[in-house]
């Protein structure tokens, strides 16, 4: 049982267990008991109309469902969904399916990077599991250079203006972690960036020239920036030369035959 002194999110358990490759009765009993604890009757819905651990009750999943505090619409195409479950052609029921305002489409949206986020850590085991301590050295001060930019761009280059704003901040986090783990697979199969040296300095001076001119343009009033501010830009541009000078370092610990100048020119190109 799920002691009441215990914190627990019903929403992470529920879709933790649910992307597991297997999940047994126990693990479903304290989903269902973490949500009955918190009230969450999004969760208690899904379990009964998915028949997760528990026998699936649609009358009890509807009841949950008209309990879920919602917009017209969005409610509207959830029952509408559990109607075509009952007739046998809805498929499994998800919250997530049938959201429509932005504060929902955004926790939908973390729920999402939070399962991927587990796939990158088990694609990253697998890549450096036989990798010596320097190599792993390497790789993880890369990785958490490179997670600070990307935190970095969530937090201060990302608009805030719209109803979206928080799936927008996930995905550009999103972006850079699954690039940094398609990059991870690039190397590994011996596809190192062989940028010269001079290409780099080419790419460097753009950059500076791209970056000074963002930082003394006043930007317009109609301007995509939003809610971005120059402060915040420079924020991330000096997480972005943290994460650049450690995949530099990284480079040379792991790939020392790669040139040194194509770690740098590879980031800086993008």
């Amino acid at each position: 049982r799920v002691s009441g002194a215990e914190r627990c999110d019903a929403t992470e358990l529920d879709y933790d267990t649910r992307n597991q490759p297997a999940s047994s009765e126990r693990e479903w009993q304290q989903v269902r008991q973490c949500a009955h604890q918190s009230n969450d009757a999004a969760v208690l819905m899904m379990l009964y109309a998915n028949g997760d651990g528990v026998a699936p009750n649609l009358n009890l999943a509807t009841k949950y469902a008209c309990s879920i505090e919602s917009p017209a619409a969005e409610m509207k195409g959830r029952l509408a969904h559990l109607r075509r479950k009952a007739a046998g052609s809805g498929g499994a029921v998800d919250l997530c399916d049938d959201v429509t305002g932005g504060e929902r489409l955004g926790m939908c949206a973390a729920l999402r990077e939070r399962q991927r986020d587990k796939q990158r850590g088990a694609q990253v085991a697998a890549a450096t599991r036989h990798w010596s301590e320097k190599e792993q050295l390497g790789f993880d001060i890369a990785s958490k250079a490179l997670r600070y930019f990307a935190q970095s761009r969530y937090e201060h280059e990302t608009d805030l203006g719209g109803n979206t704003r928080r799936t927008l901040q996930v995905d550009a986090m999103a972006a850079e972690l699954d690039q940094f783990v398609n990059d991870l697979a690039d190397f590994e199969s011996g596809k190192v960036p062989r940028f010269s040296d001079a290409e780099y300095q080419s790419l460097d001076a753009r950059l500076q020239q791209t970056y000074r001119q963002c930082m003394a343009a006043a930007p317009a009033a109609a301007s995509y920036l939003g809610t971005i501010r120059k402060t915040g830009v420079e924020k991330t541009q000096r997480a972005w030369l943290a994460y650049r000078d450690a995949m530099e370092l990284f480079g040379a610990m792991k790939y020392p035959a790669a040139p040194a100048s194509g770690w740098k020119a590879l980031v800086t190109s993008r």
